[in-house]
């Protein structure tokens, strides 16, 4: 996948979230970058992603798929959101040393609290891999102080928490 013409989504530099953090050395560390209505991010399966001989572990790829879905109602709907519910399909192997293409995008606005997301994972063929449907909890400035994460309401990138 070529990121031109795509913004990245910045990550804050001491963030320790497992898809996304620079800081955390056992994490995914996923840049991430969207258009006007898709979230991507290439990430070559790592050896230490393995689950059973080469094949990507389930739960490191639903990992993926949660990480890129959440970023995409986040920063599509300048939101903040969190998986309320997640089904995932597997339709064939990710291989350890594969880039891969993870995507997603809005499906649904269910209401103003919730939003139904859909990803993929494509191998490097471009080959349709994994596919995944989420429901996303919309929530508003309060509960997101309420968990103590106020770093993300004075964000330098395009605010997560606008128009709640």
């Amino acid at each position: 996948m070529d990121n031109d013409g795509l913004k990245e989504i910045i990550t804050l530099e001491q963030s320790m979230c497992f898809g996304c953090g620079p800081s955390n050395e056992h994490g995914l560390k996923m840049r991430l970058y969207l258009d006007d209505k898709i979230v991507y991010s290439n990430m070559v399966i790592a050896e230490h992603m393995v689950g059973w001989k080469n094949i990507i572990h389930g739960g490191i790829a639903s990992a993926m798929l949660d990480e890129c879905m959440g970023r995409c109602a986040m920063f599509l709907l300048k939101k903040f959101a969190f998986t309320k519910t997640m089904t995932i399909n597997y339709h064939k192997s990710l291989i350890v040393g594969d880039t891969v293409k993870v995507e997603s995008e809005i499906e649904e606005h269910i209401n103003d609290r919730e939003v139904r997301v859909l990803g993929r994972i494509f191998n490097s063929k471009g080959e349709l891999c994994i596919t995944s449907t989420c429901i996303m909890n919309m929530v508003g400035e309060e509960f997101v102080k309420k968990l103590g994460m106020e770093d993300f309401l004075n964000h330098p990138f395009p605010p997560i928490l606008l128009n709640l």
